[in-house]
């Protein structure tokens, strides 16, 4: 089968974890105080810029790597459900990061948990991606010979995302901010996604 009705999916799945990140934002019973109240929803609104950030990166190479399969069968549809199932689970952790940050409870264990969700969605992107791959699904004017370089650059993904929630045991908002750096660092394009992104 062609791949149309699997992005249109992945496309559908992605718009429903974006308003879900909104959902977390509640409007006052009085806006008496108004500025102090939208100011003590500044973790509300910290989780929801980065998990919007980083769901939008992940429409961003998913798009990108679909530019270049052509056809798609049962194996790569549920690698590829693997992923929109992490993807529509985000803003989960996203709440419970934002909450532990407001509350300064179980702050290690929310970034913990929020880290290893990103490091579950790399590792099937990679897979998606690798057996995309495998099976020469990948269309004729792909740049084969930057493939090798495009999948090291996304294999970094899982390993970067694990180290910074190794990380959230010795310091959790240092993980939180290497989170925020590895999102802004693979927004940058690398010359291989350049080249895939053509």
């Amino acid at each position: 089968m062609n791949t149309l009705r699997l992005e249109a999916f992945s496309d559908g799945v992605f718009a429903f974890a974006f308003t879900l990140l909104v959902l977390d934002f509640r409007t006052p019973d009085s806006t008496a105080g108004l500025f102090a109240y939208l100011l003590s929803q500044w973790p509300q609104l910290l989780g929801f810029c980065i998990s919007f950030v980083l769901i939008g990166l992940i429409w961003a190479n998913h798009r990108a790597m679909f530019l270049h399969i052509e056809t798609a069968d049962r194996l790569l549809i549920f690698l590829n459900t693997l992923l929109m199932a992490d993807v529509a689970f985000l803003p989960f952790p996203t709440s419970l990061l934002a909450k532990a940050i407001g509350s300064k409870q179980g702050l290690t264990e929310a970034a913990f948990f929020y880290g290893l969700v990103l490091t579950v969605g790399g590792i099937f992107f990679n897979a998606l991606w690798l057996y995309a791959g495998s099976r020469m699904q990948l269309a004729k004017h792909s740049a084969r010979r930057h493939r090798r370089g495009i999948s090291i650059r996304f294999a970094l993904g899982p390993l970067a995302y694990l180290a910074a929630t190794l990380c959230s045991f010795l310091s959790p908002l240092l993980s939180i901010a290497l989170y925020v750096l590895l999102i802004v660092f693979f927004w940058l394009p690398g010359r291989s996604e350049e080249t895939l992104e053509a």
